[in-house]
């Protein structure tokens, strides 16, 4: 009932009827047709998608953004494997992670463990140029 008032008035927070109210009204006899209320009243829907709503039953969900790119990403990703792709992932403590712990044991550990990965990659880097380089590295596979 909170949201079908909210859409009437033109809010975009539900109106708070309390949660007595809201229980009655959702068991009474009447919430069909406050649910059809609520629904024809949506200005996030189109005449059709109220239509359909109301009469077939269907429901159609607005998806974000965001929530649209990280599905995009997903398959990108899951095709890119299946041709072949190589993925990368480090792991790494941010700047700002570090300077909210509180134990500077923690603090100091973090930053060495970032030291040793940045060591590390710099190694195999160079690895990875040298195998470019010298043709017998590439054939010995190492």
């Amino acid at each position: 009932m909170g949201r079908t008032l909210s859409n009437a008035l033109g809010n975009v927070d539900p109106v708070d009827i309390g949660r007595t109210n809201e229980f009655i009204l959702a068991n009474s006899p009447l919430s069909r047709f406050l649910t059809a209320g609520r629904k024809l009243s949506d200005p996030r829907k189109s005449a059709t998608e109220k239509l359909l709503s109301i009469g077939l039953g269907i429901n159609t969900t607005d998806v974000s953004i965001a929530a649209q790119d990280a599905v995009l990403r997903d398959r990108a990703s899951d095709f890119m494997r299946e041709q072949g792709a190589r993925s990368y992932e480090r792991v790494y403590f941010p700047n700002w992670q570090i300077d909210q712990m509180e134990n500077p044991a923690a603090q100091q550990q973090a930053q060495e463990l970032n030291a040793l990965q940045a060591v590390l990659s710099s190694r195999a880097r160079r690895r990875a140029e040298a195998k470019q380089k010298n043709p017998l590295m590439q054939a010995a596979g190492r």
